[in-house]
């Protein structure tokens, strides 16, 4: 699968200054380059509603016989920033199922100094919205230091 799923890291990833410089037309841009390049080797690309989906809508930006994937986490992030926040993205259910794509993913940070149950409360929400609309359910978990852990994990 290739994920091209990233928002504001990847616009600081393209930055050569300040990430704010770097438009979201060239965000569509890259992943429409990325996805003609690649989908034709992958069983799936993922992609974000905002950026992703307009990449992929172009006739031949998506091979045939590529699976669909989008991404159904709402970001709270500064550019060149950690996430400080997830949320549930209602809308990528819909947006999902109208250009055929067979699964959403849900991006869930695990962090020492946020209760266990409000990850969990978030992937239920998820799960459920997934079954509503006959989405394969994609759960992302990604450690992130809280700071309060020096060195690797």
């Amino acid at each position: 699968m290739v994920a091209i799923d990233q928002r504001e890291s990847l616009r600081s990833m393209l930055a050569t200054g300040d990430p704010r410089a770097v438009a979201d037309t060239e965000l569509v841009s890259f992943k429409h380059d990325v996805s003609r390049a690649l989908s034709g080797l992958a069983s799936a690309v993922l992609v974000d509603r905002p950026f992703g989906l307009p990449a992929i809508e172009p006739i031949g930006a998506l091979a045939p016989g590529c699976g669909l994937i989008v991404a159904a986490d709402r970001l709270e992030q500064d550019p060149g920033g950690p996430i400080r926040r997830v949320t549930v993205d209602r809308e990528a259910a819909d947006a999902a199922v109208e250009v055929g794509a067979t699964a959403l993913k849900l991006l869930v940070p695990w962090r020492s100094d946020e209760r266990p149950d409000r990850r969990r409360d978030l992937v239920e929400e998820f799960v459920v919205i997934c079954r509503a609309h006959r989405l394969l359910s994609l759960v992302e978990a990604v450690v992130q230091d809280d700071g309060r852990h020096p060195g690797p994990w």
